[in-house]
């Protein structure tokens, strides 16, 4: 396990998935294409590592400075359908409260886009 403090981290897995573990409590697979949001404010301790030892996995995380300083830690997974963003941009984070996102405290969104051309 490694630190973290006043970070918004955002976690997708793009081949196989990870094994997720925080200081408080929190344990769970993080699957292909879930997207996983921590709010690491006061501070947490987390790790996050392959699944399935014997299958390599690819992944893409996301840090941002959170807007607030010292606040409990929260957490948070969704998946996403890879279908939704194909020639266009899918919002899987955000600011506000969307059953449709994974919320993060900072004035910013990600999004992800899948091109066939």
């Amino acid at each position: 396990m490694h630190p973290h403090q006043d970070m918004e981290i955002i976690t997708i897995p793009f081949s196989w998935s990870l094994e997720h573990k925080d200081s408080m409590w929190n344990h769970g697979i993080i699957k292909v294409w879930e997207v996983q949001s921590m709010s690491a404010w006061s501070g947490i301790l987390h790790s996050e590592i392959n699944a399935d030892v014997s299958t390599p996995v690819s992944l893409f995380q996301i840090w941002i400075q959170t807007k607030y300083t010292w606040i409990i830690p929260q957490y948070s997974q969704k998946y996403f359908d890879a279908s939704e963003r194909i020639n266009t941009w899918q919002l899987i984070a955000q600011s506000e409260d969307s059953e449709k996102t994974v919320k993060i405290n900072q004035e910013a969104v990600a999004a992800l886009i899948k091109n066939y051309n």
